[in-house]
């Protein structure tokens, strides 16, 4: 890594130290819980009761400790292991289309359920690994469902043409609101899901670029 990369990053672990020492000196006051309200993206449901447990009692009972629980317990619903939430949504014709019928569908092995949104730069850099595992493993099972967060269908259109998105795609154009990423606990994007179809569960989650495709190739063997 260059120089520039390295300082970037000690900076970037310099303030993450700094926000982990903000929750742990503040474990008597709001700060902790709203602190980790941003940080639920990368703490297990365990990891998050955990830290419930380390607040004060008054602070626990405050409603911004009751939402980091709330969360908690969306995340236990959806970690490795467990059985896939189905939900039904739009496609850009109109159509409903409900997760079950992808999963259901005997051409489909894995189904990799992605929440993203034209608007979001982090999913957009996610593209080019999300197109060459799909390239890569469509034919033999894979499977992509994608959940926009859009709120303007044009946007959320032009996205799918522009950067040629070739795979399943709903969205009830509801931005934050999206149903399916409620039931899911998604509160930051891209967030996503992969589904083993013959079990119904989930066997990954929130899997960033190479990833996605070294988890199918495990499985597609």
């Amino acid at each position: 890594a260059s120089k520039d990369e390295k300082r970037r990053a000690e900076l970037e672990q310099a303030m993450r130290d700094r926000e982990w020492a903000l929750i742990e000196n503040n474990t008597h006051n709001l700060i902790a819980p709203m602190q980790l309200l941003t940080e639920t993206y990368d703490l297990s449901a365990d990891e998050l009761m955990e830290w419930v447990g380390r607040l004060a009692p008054e602070i626990q009972a405050t409603p911004e400790a009751q939402e980091l629980v709330q969360v908690a317990e969306v995340k236990r619903r959806t970690e490795p292991g467990q059985p896939y939430i189905d939900f039904e949504d739009s496609d850009a014709e109109g159509n409903t289309v409900s997760l079950k019928s992808i999963i259901e569908n005997p051409a489909n092995k894995y189904v990799l359920i992605d929440f993203w949104a034209s608007w979001c730069g982090p999913c957009m850099a996610e593209v080019p690994a999300l197109k060459a595992a799909y390239d890569e493993y469509h034919k033999k099972g894979f499977e992509i469902f994608g959940v926009s967060l859009d709120n303007k269908k044009e946007a959320w259109e032009a996205a799918m043409q522009n950067k040629e998105l070739n795979w399943l795609h709903v969205s009830d154009l509801q931005g934050w609101q999206n149903a399916a990423a409620d039931l899911y606990g998604v509160r930051s994007i891209p967030a996503n899901y992969l589904v083993e179809c013959a079990t119904g569960k989930i066997v990954g989650v929130n899997l960033r670029g190479e990833a996605v495709a070294e988890k199918v190739a495990e499985y597609l063997k």
